[in-house]
């Protein structure tokens, strides 16, 4: 009986001394406006959170390629663009059924888009004049040089400008070359420029050893 007696009775002072701990951490740990306190009104808020998905057009763009096969200030729509689509994830918080953030969380392009493909043309239209008159089409042996600093007609020779036969070709014919889209002024000659035949000026020797010898189609265009 004595040994259960003094079992209680130790029992007794643990929880004491623990209900003693206790209200002590509560008394050194709560801060002064966490304490509750005898009709203290007590607001209980509601917090939901909700993810919502919002959905934009990414515009497409436009890009423009040259096309020789065109006539120059000619376009051509070559495709068609189309925008594309992009996802965006945003979490909402509601007070008390009221918005009180959103945040973002993610974007993503779910849809990407088309570029619009334009065609603008570059080619040179150049009218020939029909047969019987002064205007024809011409095959030429071409050669080329870059010496010199004065024509036969008395011009400084330039890119543009051709020595030819005079008695194929008069001085001051205008001469379309297609392998340069560009029309060239007949302005000098020389000893081995006979019948059909032609010598280009070039801006440098090096060109003109690059270009050698060719055939090639020219217009007499006056």
């Amino acid at each position: 009986m004595m040994i259960i007696k003094k079992f209680f009775l130790k029992l007794r002072r643990v929880s004491f001394l623990a209900l003693l701990f206790l209200w002590l951490a509560v008394l050194f740990w709560t801060e002064p406006w966490d304490e509750l306190k005898d009709y203290m009104q007590i607001n209980i808020v509601k917090i939901d959170i909700k993810e919502q998905k919002e959905y934009e057009k990414v515009p497409f763009e436009i890009t423009i390629n040259e096309d020789d096969s065109l006539s120059k200030g000619e376009t051509k729509v070559d495709q068609e663009g189309k925008d594309g689509e992009k996802e965006i994830t945003y979490e909402l918080i509601y007070e008390d059924g009221k918005l009180v953030e959103k945040n973002l969380v993610s974007e993503k392009v779910i849809k990407n888009p088309t570029d619009k493909v334009i065609k603008k043309g570059t080619k040179e239209e150049i009218t020939v004049a029909s047969r019987g008159s002064n205007s024809r089409q011409m095959s030429v042996i071409a050669t080329a040089y870059a010496t010199g600093t004065i024509t036969s007609t008395g011009t400084k020779p330039k890119w543009g400008t051709i020595a030819v036969d005079p008695n194929v070709i008069p001085y001051g014919t205008k001469v379309y070359i297609p392998k340069f889209n560009m029309t060239f002024t007949a302005e000098d000659c020389g000893g081995a420029i006979k019948g059909n035949k032609i010598d280009i000026f070039m801006g440098s020797k090096k060109e003109a050893y690059s270009w050698g010898r060719q055939t090639i189609d020219i217009y007499i265009l006056n």
